[in-house]
């Protein structure tokens, strides 16, 4: 039955991550890692490419909203991480994607 547990979680974990991901690089971020090699539970997003992004005005805008995400642990790259821990279903996810681009829109971050 743990197994079982384990293995299903792993599984929403891949959706919600894929799910993130192809969203994300419709919104100018990419993953930093390969898709191939990624993990399900946090996955690294690099900084839009642009001086306008701030990751502490990025944070707050979406802690406003009810959303937590971390900074990069990455040295080589200026990254921002999302996890996919807990019972999240895809509505979350597109709660969390419209959050993204609402804060993206209002520090003036043009999404594609």
């Amino acid at each position: 039955m743990l197994c079982s547990l384990a293995v299903a979680t792993r599984g929403v974990s891949a959706l919600t991550c894929s799910i993130s991901s192809k969203a994300s690089r419709k919104m100018s971020n990419c993953c930093y890692l390969n898709p191939a090699v990624q993990s399900y539970i946090i996955t690294s997003f690099c900084y839009p490419d642009t001086k306008r992004f701030s990751f502490d005005a990025f944070y707050q805008r979406l802690s406003d909203q009810g959303f937590i995400i971390y900074p990069g642990k990455i040295s080589q790259a200026n990254t921002f991480r999302i996890g996919s821990i807990g019972r999240i279903f895809p509505s979350d996810i597109a709660a969390l994607l419209s959050a993204i681009a609402s804060a993206l829109k209002e520090m003036g971050i043009k999404l594609i």
